[in-house]
């Protein structure tokens, strides 16, 4: 049986910046670097070592990543000098997440434990197909500005989603501020995320496209949203079925110039 969500760490993608350093001159291998990561994190396991990773060929990551063998090997090479991942192995080889883990000042880079913080939910279902095919990466050039913005934007606001929350809500100069993007490119990149359909609502509230009044935050519902909160027990809890009508109801009739 499919997973509903897997564990995703973000310290260094997120804490220490690496999504706003990825340059604008590099967009395919911008791209590559995400959904490589992506993958990783939707197919990993723990080990008998008790590490998280994945065991992946060029062959897999192609199928879901729809990149060529240029790409792959150049987006596995960025993450690893990223210290996001280490290899293990040479024939067949594991790629194992790398986080952090506590010190008694700050914190030192470490095989990915989620005992050590964080880390955050990434969808499964609603974005891998019933065939372990990602059909939004699919849809991708892996050649445009948007489409590396839009996943810039996507894995940010997994990251930042409180948990126990359905949606996510921050400030679109947030946004702008720690993926170093303008309002517009915000705009177009999320536009694009609901196209291909790795974000399923968003509500602006009072803001407009012209009158972006940063007061307000506009809440996003990414694709997938059901799972991430959900538990086994909540077949037969009421308090479950109000709160996803409770989302519905916030979304029903929500506006928005994405």
């Amino acid at each position: 049986m499919n997973p509903l969500w897997k564990p995703m760490p973000y310290y260094i993608m997120r804490d220490k910046k690496f999504l706003q350093s990825l340059k604008k001159n590099k967009v395919s291998q911008g791209i590559s670097v995400l959904k490589l990561f992506i993958v990783i994190c939707l197919k990993s396991d723990i080990d008998e070592e008790g590490k998280i990773g994945a065991n992946l060929t060029y062959d897999d990551f192609a199928a879901m990543c729809s990149l060529s063998r240029k790409l792959i090997n150049s987006g596995l090479r960025v993450l690893e000098e990223a210290k996001i991942i280490r290899t293990k192995g040479v024939r067949k080889k594991r790629y194992i997440l790398i986080n952090c883990k506590p010190r008694e000042k700050g914190r030192d880079l470490a095989d990915f434990s989620t005992s050590h913080g964080f880390w955050c939910k990434l969808p499964y279902k609603g974005v891998v197909d019933d065939k372990s095919h990602i059909p939004s990466f699919e849809a991708m050039t892996n050649r445009g500005v948007h489409e590396l913005n839009a996943l810039k934007v996507y894995l940010y606001l997994l990251m930042i989603r409180s948990r126990g929350d359905f949606y996510i809500s921050v400030k679109l100069s947030i946004i702008c501020g720690k993926l170093a993007l303008s309002n517009q490119e915000v705009i177009n990149a999320v536009g694009y995320l609901k196209a291909i359909g790795l974000v399923a609502k968003v509500d602006v509230g009072s803001n407009t496209m012209v009158n972006n009044d940063d007061r307000f935050a506009i809440a996003f519902l990414v694709s997938g949203w059901e799972s991430l909160e959900w538990k086994p027990n909540y077949i037969t809890d009421e308090s479950w079925n109000k709160r996803e009508q409770e989302v519905y109801e916030r979304f029903k009739d929500s506006k928005g110039f994405f």
